[in-house]
């Protein structure tokens, strides 16, 4: 049985509107996610290629080498007006689109994009399933769609540290291994695809700025509600028998997805 996922999805919009002017001093691991999610692009350039979930266009530079017409999609409206800064100021040689608009619901043609690439984003929709069936309605016969999320299990050992204080969820809800597997199965029109599972550390020098990291890329929780003063000297209390030398863990399980549509 699927994992349950609540998502409200104003509450979600306003967080990474606020996050627009941060989210590039925090996307430290959001960086990481794209990095690999670029090398199963490969060498190819595709006619056209929509980054669903775009953010404020951090992967504009590397996709436009990946592609004729530039298409990216943001839930948040703060996003997408980042974004279209960022490919003003990289001088856009591709041809680009921004649009504002959801993933459950995409503004575009069927069969109307020869690639998808959507990095750490269709975790925030309603229905994934219906994120998914989205992303393979636009797409081309044959054509790539690379998906990452984040999957249950993350935020460790945040999440687990909270709760043991206060009871409360130090994370967001979210689907397993197991659950996309089977999405993927359900899905029609799909050729192949792969989904494996790769665990990601990033480091921070104390709570605060970990939690900053957090907040930062617009990724705060749905549940849980403010740290009190009490919870949050007996958590940052907690986290120090986790420190290395690289500083505290926020260890994520992330799910990488290759699928092609038939």
């Amino acid at each position: 049985m699927l994992s349950q996922v609540a998502i409200d999805k104003q509450h979600i919009q306003h967080s990474f509107d606020r996050a627009s002017t941060s989210y590039q001093r925090y996307n430290q691991l959001q960086q990481q996610v794209a990095s690999s999610m670029l090398t199963m692009l490969g060498a190819t350039n595709y006619p056209s290629l929509l980054d669903a979930g775009c953010g404020p266009g951090i992967n504009y530079p590397a996709l436009a080498g990946h592609c004729g017409d530039y298409i990216g999609l943001d839930l948040s409206r703060a996003m997408v007006n980042k974004a279209v800064a960022v490919l003003s100021a990289a001088e856009a040689k591709t041809n680009s689109t921004l649009i504002q608009g959801d993933l459950e619901a995409i503004g575009l043609a069927t069969n109307s994009v020869d690639a998808v690439f959507s990095s750490l984003a269709i975790q925030w929709a309603h229905q994934p399933a219906e994120a998914l069936a989205e992303l393979v309605r636009v797409s081309k016969p044959g054509s790539p769609i690379l998906i990452s999320t984040v999957l249950a299990d993350s935020l460790q050992p945040l999440s687990q540290l909270r709760t043991a204080i206060d009871g409360q969820p130090g994370a967001n809800p979210q689907l397993s291994l197991s659950d996309w597997r089977y999405l993927l199965t359900q899905q029609q029109g799909l050729a192949r695809w792969r989904c494996v599972e790769e665990q990601l550390t990033v480091y921070s020098p104390d709570l605060k700025t970990l939690l900053l990291g957090i907040k930062g890329v617009g990724a705060t929780a749905r549940n849980g509600g403010t740290l009190s003063p009490g919870t949050w000297r007996q958590l940052a209390a907690d986290y120090e028998a986790y420190r290395s030398v690289a500083g505290l863990p926020l260890t994520y399980q992330i799910g990488f997805i290759e699928a092609y549509k038939e």
